[in-house]
């Protein structure tokens, strides 16, 4: 049907969710997307993504329906899940203690796919990729 052939041209049904997407954690935002200042060194940095505050053990939602295509530890991010979403989508749960999906598994929204805690973080981080290049996961998520 023309509905269905229209979704799959605009990025199919995560698309249509831009701007209301749930929040992966609750807490307040720690780091922002984009260009950042460290608070300590001064420094610029590059943030492609967004962390936000919890404490240890807290879980880290599924913001859609998808499919887990990676689930293990990676430099730079510690332990790394990622969701894949149709029309070329995939939301990053990353700083995590422990994953509570593993590879191949099919996860709805709002469903906990990680556990806050990893040693040295103060809560968890989330990004938003489309075709491989960050978002900004702020514009996708419903406002606080």
């Amino acid at each position: 049907n023309n509905l269905g052939r229209q979704q799959n041209q605009s990025g199919g049904r995560f698309a249509a969710l831009k701007g209301k997407l749930p929040w992966p954690l609750k807490g307040s935002l720690l780091v922002g997307f984009g260009t950042q200042k460290n608070p300590e060194f001064g420094t610029l940095y590059e943030s492609r993504g967004v962390e936000i505050s919890a404490s240890k053990g807290t879980n880290m939602r599924a913001v859609a329906s998808g499919k887990v295509v990676f689930a293990s530890w990676f430099k730079g991010y510690g332990n790394l899940l990622i969701v894949a979403h149709d029309g070329g989508y995939h939301t990053l749960y990353a700083q995590a203690d422990r994953m509570l999906k593993d590879l191949g598994d099919r996860v709805e929204a709002g469903e906990p796919v990680a556990q806050t805690g990893l040693p040295g973080s103060q809560g968890g981080y989330f990004e938003i990729r489309h075709n491989g290049a960050p978002v900004n996961p702020l514009i996708w998520l419903e406002r606080k």
